[in-house]
């Protein structure tokens, strides 16, 4: 609902933007994130009846404007880092998704991407601790977040948040 819509905009409206995307499972990347990044694209491609989009594994180009999404796993910090914008004038995108998974390492090798001006990280709830969570609860920060609860999800049922509530307590961060 948040990565898919945002990194096809970006590519469709920035010239010769780069929107970079990492989670920390190489299976999570491809099974989901890349599966909804690609249908829309292709979805793209079909209304204009053209290759607006052409789509490769793990990367993603729009012919009009020249901008490419790419994504990746790693829990190595070295193949995090290294990312910047394709001219001195683009504009870049930092997308972390599963953050609360992604080790302290890889946000740090991610920060030195230097050149971006968008960063978002997703994620489901974790434990309390991490990068993850600090960006989220530190107002010092001043990220802008958005807090979805299980009320806000359609897919879940009164039962399942009762049935939850019962095993992982009231207020567990899970």
């Amino acid at each position: 609902y948040v990565i898919a819509p945002f990194a096809i905009w970006f590519a469709l409206t920035k010239i010769q933007s780069r929107c970079i995307i990492t989670s920390s499972s190489g299976n999570q990347l491809a099974s989901q994130t890349e599966n909804y990044i690609r249908d829309l694209a292709a979805l793209v491609n079909k209304h204009h009846g053209e290759q607006i989009f052409r789509i490769r594994q793990r990367y993603i180009k729009c012919n009009l404007s020249g901008s490419e999404i790419r994504l990746f796993a790693t829990d190595e910090a070295g193949k995090a880092e290294g990312y910047h914008p394709i001219t001195p004038v683009s504009e870049m995108a930092i997308i972390i998704n599963e953050a609360k998974s992604v080790s302290e390492d890889i946000f740090s090798a991610l920060k030195r991407c230097t050149g971006f001006n968008y960063w978002i990280e997703v994620s489901t709830p974790g434990e309390p601790s991490g990068h993850f969570h600090r960006s989220f609860t530190n107002p010092k920060l001043r990220f802008v977040t958005r807090r979805v609860t299980s009320y806000d999800c359609p897919h879940l049922s009164s039962d399942e948040r009762d049935q939850d509530a019962a095993e992982l307590g009231e207020h567990s961060a899970l």
